[in-house]
């Protein structure tokens, strides 16, 4: 075996091979944990080193399983070999960093098998596959090398390093990116920057990085470097110019001490005009008057129209201010755009009235007497996006009192609710939910099945699944009355014997609870599927959530 192993492999990130990779002058590394995949296959080459390091250790522990170490070893070198070939090829597409250094070794590689892509005859056979009596047809490809071309493909063969027994799978990458590379493309390079970006793709990265990673993205500037404050100096003459920058700049920084905070509060600024704004509280102490200063901020911005609240602690919960405090929060006659995470669920209430204490729409009542212009009723947004997460369970009472908040909210096209309780009543929740914001767009639901956050692991997709407690097609006559739902997205874990077309059937047709049914059942249910004609069809469309998938309906749904 080589001198490299299962048990030593070297921690270093990934990167994007320059030349074709070869079994012999492989290096297998152990890359540090990632929430964000950059590179093709990343993911794919992660998940397979770890699985064989897992598999390695235990082996150690229990010494009564069969491990072969060296054949192991081939495997994963062979696997990873694969996984690095076809980012060699597929980087080709586009978006290359190291072009200079790639190029040219591609350009010999893919020469070469030009020469070879002649003598490739390529089938394409259809095979047919019965799933509870169901006749199912898909194609199925194979490749061979005609007579005239075997010398040409033994030599291919052998300069590449490619397995005889497997040569198929580097033939059809090949083949692949053969066909982009006859066009004489020019190269794409990377000009897209973090800035760029739609604000639900900002979240969803800030959401899967850890705290020295959202330091390092809080680095980025506009177009000029913004100016901190510095802990010693004359705060009110410098205090104007930094609230007011040039148009220039994007961001303004301040790194104030707590004393510092406390004249900034004192001095009360009319004037800032802060649009965006984040705050993120240190981790609270029992009756710590500091931990709760950064909420008298919202006192001094009154336009704030993108909010988010979260606890640098993962380990407490965010206390919400009391009545005196936040009833001075006038942001939320314009606020579009709120989160909260990890807010103590005491405080929920108070979270509910501020939020029952939202303007209606200008003339809204129908009041003549009125006399808003044009502009400020076409101004006017209201609250557009809502989240609330937690790391544990929210009582199902202070949930519903969230969703009274929101009632007659027809601004609100997005909402989501993390950390659901799921003993409650989901049901009759969906249902309040359809009532109070009808022209929901997109709605994500995520239930917690412990009271303990950290037990609630994120993995590498998204939230961690869970067993709800009825089937998912119990739950779509409650959406049903979400008529303008495109994008539904929840933590409902399949059963691994359910993982079945039935299973989305079953949600789109809104089936009541149900026992998992026998194979007789399921006959009969898809003889009375085909026996549905056009009417069915018709009945399905102008159902709420009975889109079928196969439609372009522009409904998507995630587990």
């Amino acid at each position: 075996m080589e001198e490299s192993s299962i048990a030593n492999l070297p921690e270093r990130p990934l990167t994007t091979p320059a030349q074709w990779p070869t079994r012999k002058g492989i290096e297998i590394l152990y890359p540090p944990h990632s929430k964000v995949y950059m590179l093709l296959h990343e993911r794919e080459e992660t998940e397979l080193v770890e699985g064989s390091v897992q598999l390695y250790y235990c082996k150690e522990e229990d010494r009564r399983y069969y491990y072969d170490e060296e054949d192991e070893w081939r495997t994963l070198r062979t696997r990873v070999v694969m996984w690095r070939r076809r980012r060699f090829l597929e980087i080709y597409k586009g978006f290359i960093e190291r072009w200079n250094e790639y190029i040219q070794g591609f350009e010999e590689y893919m020469s070469h098998f030009h020469q070879v892509t002649p003598m490739i005859e390529t089938t394409v056979n259809i095979r047919k596959l019965s799933i509870f009596s169901v006749q199912m047809e898909y194609p199925e490809t194979s490749w061979k090398i005609k007579p005239e071309g075997k010398d040409l493909f033994e030599e291919w063969l052998l300069r590449w390093d490619i397995d005889p027994d497997n040569w198929s799978i580097d033939a059809s990458d090949s083949l692949k990116v053969h066909k982009l590379w006859l066009q004489n493309r020019e190269p794409k390079f990377q000009r897209l920057k973090l800035p760029d970006l739609q604000q639900d793709v900002h979240e969803e990265i800030f959401d899967r990085c850890d705290d020295q990673q959202l330091l390092a993205l809080s680095l980025f500037r506009g177009n000029k470097p913004s100016r901190p404050a510095g802990r010693d100096y004359d705060l009110p003459p410098t205090l104007p110019p930094m609230l007011r920058p040039p148009d220039s700049e994007r961001s303004t920084q301040l790194d104030l001490p707590q004393r510092a905070l406390r004249t900034l509060l004192q001095d009360s600024l009319p004037e800032c005009k802060i649009a965006n704004l984040h705050l993120q509280f240190s981790r609270p102490e029992a009756n710590s008057i500091a931990s709760a200063t950064p909420w008298y901020i919202l006192r001094i911005c009154p336009d704030v129209r993108n909010l988010s609240v979260s606890l640098l602690s993962t380990l407490d919960d965010l206390v919400f201010p009391p009545h005196h405090v936040y009833s001075k929060f006038r942001c939320i006659e314009v606020l579009e755009w709120l989160s909260v995470h990890q807010l103590h669920p005491d405080g929920i209430p108070r979270l509910a009235e501020w939020l029952s204490s939202r303007p209606t729409a200008p003339n809204g009542n129908g009041d003549p007497s009125q006399s808003e212009t044009q502009a400020e009723r076409d101004s006017f947004k209201g609250l557009t996006h809502f989240k609330i997460s937690h790391t544990s369970q929210i009582p199902p009472q202070y949930t519903g009192l969230l969703i009274a908040s929101l009632h007659a909210t027809p601004s609100l096209k997005f909402l989501t609710l993390e950390g659901l309780h799921l003993h409650s009543s989901i049901h009759s929740l969906i249902r309040e939910i359809s009532l109070a914001c009808p022209n929901l767009v997109a709605l994500k639901l995520v239930a917690r099945t412990n009271n303990t956050g950290t037990m609630q692991n994120r993995t590498a997709s998204g939230e961690v699944a869970v067993v709800w407690p009825h089937p998912s097609g119990a739950y779509a006559p409650a959406l049903g009355g979400l008529k303008a739902l495109k994008h539904f997205a929840w933590n409902y874990k399949l059963v691994d014997g359910d993982a079945t077309p039935f299973a989305l059937e079953f949600f789109e047709r809104g089936v009541k609870p149900w026992e998992r049914p026998g194979l007789d059942e399921q006959e009969r249910l898809r003889e009375s599927l085909e026996g549905e004609g056009e009417s069915d069809s018709v009945r399905r469309r102008n159902n709420g959530l009975g889109t079928s998938p196969t439609k372009n309906s522009g409904s998507t749904m995630r587990t």
